[in-house]
């Protein structure tokens, strides 16, 4: 398992480079809490239009 840092360090990056929003640090700890601990099925507004979903296998992040 990565640290926590790098893993927020992961998702700023990937949100930056795909959608081209920057995300708070508060918005990218909320966002890996929710990827640890959230259900199938949920939905969440992260911030900046951003939007991510969790499935049982994965994390589907969208710009609405």
């Amino acid at each position: 398992m990565i640290d926590d840092n790098v893993a927020q360090e992961l998702l700023y990056y990937y949100v930056l480079r795909h959608y081209d929003v920057s995300l708070l640090g508060s918005q990218l700890e909320r966002m890996l809490i929710a990827i640890k601990t959230g259900k199938a099925g949920s939905c969440w507004q992260v911030g900046g239009g951003i939007v991510m979903k969790l499935t049982l296998r994965s994390v589907i992040i969208k710009r609405v």
